[in-house]
């Protein structure tokens, strides 16, 4: 329960504006909860097998931790989107101009 709490806190914690050294840090620890809760998920489904869920609380802590897992990938893969994009612009931009000096 200690580490739910904490998890609330650092989850409040974030303000507009904030520095770029606080956002890491929050950052970092969302990532160490998210092992945390996998692991908690992972060794309880190893106990209990196919029971794990017949506890709706159970069912619950997987649902969050799925999220929390995609959403985690899915940041990641917005920023490699926005790299991509912006490469494929770029060689749009010079194939444009290529286009325009022949």
């Amino acid at each position: 329960m200690c580490i739910i709490g904490v998890n609330m806190i650092g989850m409040a914690a974030e303000y507009h504006g904030q520095p770029d050294s606080v956002t890491s840090t929050l950052t970092y620890m969302n990532q160490v909860f998210i092992v945390i809760f996998t692991l908690e998920c992972v060794l309880k489904l190893l106990a209990l097998r196919w029971y794990y869920f017949r506890e709706p609380w159970n069912v619950f802590d997987f649902i969050v931790v799925l999220i929390s897992i995609a959403g985690q990938s899915f940041a990641g893969q917005t920023r490699l989107c926005d790299y991509t994009m912006t490469i494929k612009i770029r060689r749009k931009k010079e194939y444009s101009v290529k286009q325009n000096t022949n």
